[in-house]
């Protein structure tokens, strides 16, 4: 199963793409700080499950920037 995860891409609908590291099993994503206000806010486009309030994103970082180095020393089991 872990080999068939290896450089996996997951572009799902409304979500950015993430990538599964093969040295590790990591996910590689973008990662996104927002925070909560009124809807209709500058920033806030949409009203967050009728709730009446909704996210505004103050930072986003790129995948690449995201990922940690890697540290994995595990010994691959043979095929």
């Amino acid at each position: 199963m872990a080999r068939a995860l290896e450089g996996m891409k997951f572009d799902g609908e409304g979500f950015q793409t993430m990538t599964m590291r093969a040295d590790d099993h990591q996910v590689i994503q973008p990662l996104y700080v927002m925070e909560m206000d009124r809807a209709g806010t500058p920033g806030v486009k949409f009203d967050n499950e009728g709730s009446g309030c909704g996210f505004r994103t103050l930072l986003s970082i790129p995948a690449d920037a995201t990922a940690q180095p890697k540290t994995c020393k595990m010994t691959r089991p043979a095929r």
